[in-house]
């Protein structure tokens, strides 16, 4: 992160880790498929890096896109809210990779599913786009928006 990041302002860029959480654990070791990883294994293999970016000062954090113990991690609250937010102290944004918000949304409606995403907090009814990128939504202890942001 300090290799990267500086003080935030014209002409600087912002560091972070990717793909949070549990990416190089897919099945077979193939790109989207999804990923079931127990709790030890999350905390003492998957994990350790994130928090060390953490407290290196990482601003943002890359979620992954594939499905981690059968929710999307792009939209798996215990994931993004509980552990990296309120357990590792991240502070900064989340980004998602590769369309993983839109993509597990229509994978959910494929199924017939969208109560999926809703269990991980992504919206009422299926993904729907999330709050405001305009600074009007949460603040994180900053100030800063907590709302996420997409790249296409």
């Amino acid at each position: 992160m300090r290799g990267f990041q500086s003080d935030l302002g014209a002409g600087r860029i912002v560091a972070g880790p990717e793909h949070l959480a549990g990416y190089g654990a897919a099945r077979g070791g193939r790109d989207y498929d999804d990923a079931e990883v127990s709790d030890s294994e999350l905390w003492n293999v998957h994990l350790p890096p994130f928090k060390a970016a953490v407290d290196a000062g990482a601003l943002n954090v890359m979620s992954a896109y594939m499905d981690l113990n059968g929710i999307p991690a792009s939209g798996n609250r215990w994931l993004l809210t509980d552990m990296l937010r309120d357990a590792l102290g991240f502070d900064g944004f989340v980004v998602s990779d590769a369309n993983a918000v839109f993509k597990a949304a229509a994978v959910a409606a494929k199924r017939g599913a969208p109560g999926r995403t809703d269990r991980a907090g992504c919206g009422g009814g299926g993904v729907e786009p999330g709050p405001a990128t305009d600074g009007s939504g949460p603040k994180d202890r900053r100030g800063t928006s907590r709302a996420a942001v997409r790249r296409r």
